[in-house]
């Protein structure tokens, strides 16, 4: 097979909301809740604080928002920040279903987006 990521993408962006299998859409919404309660939770320490006062010192477009302060940054900078909140403590996103801890490196750049 040729055009693997060409067919994800394409699978990706064909799927529709209501045609998702509802225990695939409780834990999507799930899993999105779960990732926004540690950015939230874990923004205020002070390592994490470190990485907001670097990424807003950057400068750029305000185009996405920073989980807890509300800063208009570049999308990467905000997603970077998030991200980063997310694994400032020890929790992480974890169930047998992902086999890992997906949730801080693929949750806040989508919403960033």
């Amino acid at each position: 097979m040729a055009d693997e990521t060409r067919a994800l993408a394409k699978f990706a962006a064909d799927i529709h909301y209501d045609h998702l299998p509802d225990h695939v859409r409780k834990l999507a919404l799930d899993s999105l809740v779960d990732q926004h309660g540690r950015e939230i939770g874990c923004c205020y320490l002070p390592w994490a604080r470190q990485v907001r006062e670097m990424v807003c010192g950057a400068g750029g477009l305000p185009e996405a928002t920073v989980v807890g302060y509300g800063d208009c940054l570049p999308v990467a900078a905000a997603a970077f920040s998030n991200s980063t909140f997310d694994h400032s403590f020890e929790y992480a996103a974890a169930a047998p279903f992902f086999q890992g801890h997906p949730g801080a490196e693929f949750i806040p750049p989508l919403i960033s987006l």
